[in-house]
């Protein structure tokens, strides 16, 4: 059951990939460049925070139970390195019992382009932000650095109103 909750994700995955190339969306691009950006620039102030390996950008655990004593647990982490890669983690797990029956870990690196399409600018950028604040970087970091940021920040939000404007006027014209 595990291996087949693997290969739908990675499916589902591969079809989001082939939706955006399909509609030929500008914007998947162009978020994908401002992603690129803004971990640049969060690359250059890690060497300021202690102890700094990796950013766990986003970090989430679904459980379900499905029996009285078992339960199914699926955890899904895209993490940020010291080397400017990302990476993806996905983990499935069987347990009854308290005993693990089943585990399934697909662990490999993803390009920004194909982050931004599985799991959006916003909720990176959010996700950034709070491990960026979990890790204590916002009071480590000198005033140069934090500017910086902030100025990284505030390219993002204009790169989000811009594509805001473009698929409000996208979708007048389909209308």
């Amino acid at each position: 059951m595990a291996a087949d909750l693997i290969e739908m994700e990675k499916d589902i995955a591969a079809f989001c990939e082939t939706a955006y190339r399909l509609a030929g969306h500008e914007a998947w691009n162009k978020e994908a460049e401002a992603l690129k950006l803004l971990l640049s620039r969060v690359w250059l102030a890690l060497p300021f925070a202690a102890d700094v390996e990796q950013l766990n950008i986003i970090d989430k655990i679904d459980k379900s139970e499905t029996g009285p004593n078992s339960s199914f647990t699926v955890t899904d982490k895209l993490t940020f390195h010291t080397e400017g890669r990302l990476s993806r983690s996905f983990v499935v797990q069987q347990c009854d019992r308290g005993r693990n029956l089943e585990s399934k870990i697909e662990d490999f690196d993803l390009d920004y382009k194909s982050a931004v399409g599985l799991y959006g600018l916003e909720a990176i950028c959010s996700g950034l932000v709070n491990a960026l604040r979990n890790k204590g970087m916002g009071n480590t970091m000198r005033g140069e650095h934090q500017s910086r940021l902030r100025r990284a920040s505030a390219l993002v939000e204009v790169l989000e109103k811009e594509l805001d404007e473009k698929i409000a006027a996208q979708e007048e014209v389909i209308i």
